[in-house]
């Protein structure tokens, strides 16, 4: 029986006005949710989660359940969570856990060239439907540390070794899947940071090259260099960097679609990631 699963990097409800400008989250949270709705996933995975977004959820969206997980980017009343949610009429939570993207991972840590400290959050999920068990772990790599990047997705695929039922992984890679070869770091508008153009395939590769899946490629789609999962808040006008960094992989799972949701109320977005949902099988 097949499952829609999101990911959603939704820009936290602390950044404040000063950053965020219109798109703080109490202009955009009704149309966040609205995106939800229409999606009807059945697993979430957000990023960049607050108790803001928890408390509007925990109203709005009676129908999930959730594990919160490591607190990661500061451990004070700011702090992030990279959550998974599921719709408590289909799943049962059999286990949860998490770590930490550093060589102590038990412990609140960064490590490598890492500046903020980032963790991975797992459940085990009993499939009420079917019987059958899933494994969903939501990932969300620093921003800047490319060697923690590489060395934090290394550490995702060895924890995650043991697991024999279908298992995804998803979240906010800050990894581009693909660039093209003859692309001109040098020539992007003046708005586009720098490091935001990302050394392409490094992450994605460690991945794939322990036999998991991209959703995103398994639904029959190509890599392009428009194809952006964060836009700024520019939305469609944002410059096509091939800027695909929100991802949902997976292992023993096939994918049947997979889809970049850019719905927007410019200059109100839902995000300044667009979210991403794939549905998936077993195979």
């Amino acid at each position: 029986m097949p499952l829609t699963i999101m990911t959603f990097n939704i820009h936290g409800s602390m950044f404040g006005e000063h950053l965020d400008g219109i798109n703080i989250w109490e202009n955009r949270a009704e149309l966040n949710l609205r995106i939800i709705r229409q999606c009807a996933p059945d697993i979430i995975g957000f990023q960049e989660y607050q108790t803001g977004n928890q408390q509007f959820y925990d109203t709005h969206l009676p129908e999930y359940a959730y594990e919160t997980g490591l607190v990661t980017i500061d451990n004070s009343e700011f702090g992030m969570w990279n959550p998974i949610y599921w719709r408590s009429d289909r799943f049962a939570k059999l286990e949860a856990g998490g770590f930490y993207l550093s060589k102590t991972p038990d412990v609140f840590s960064t490590d490598w060239d890492a500046v903020l400290a980032r963790s991975a959050n797992w459940v085990r999920l009993l499939d009420k439907h079917t019987n059958r068990i899933w494994v969903v772990c939501n990932v969300h790599l620093d921003h800047l540390g490319e060697e923690s990047r590489v060395e934090s997705a290394k550490l995702v695929v060895k924890q995650l070794a043991h697991v024999t039922e279908p298992l995804i992984v998803l979240g906010d890679f800050n990894s581009r899947a693909w660039a093209p070869p003859d692309e001109d770091q040098t020539n992007s508008p003046p708005f586009v940071n720098p490091l935001d153009l990302y050394p392409a395939g490094t992450v994605h590769q460690v991945f794939t090259g322990a036999g998991y899946v991209d959703t995103f490629h398994a639904a029959g789609h190509m890599d392009a260099p428009h194809i952006n999962t964060f836009h700024e808040w520019r939305g469609k006008d944002y410059p096509p960097i091939a800027l695909r960094i929100d991802w949902i992989l997976g292992k023993r799972i096939q994918a049947t679609n997979c889809t970049i949701v850019t719905d927007a109320e410019p200059p109100v977005y839902p995000s300044d990631h667009y979210p991403v949902v794939a549905v998936v099988d077993e195979v």
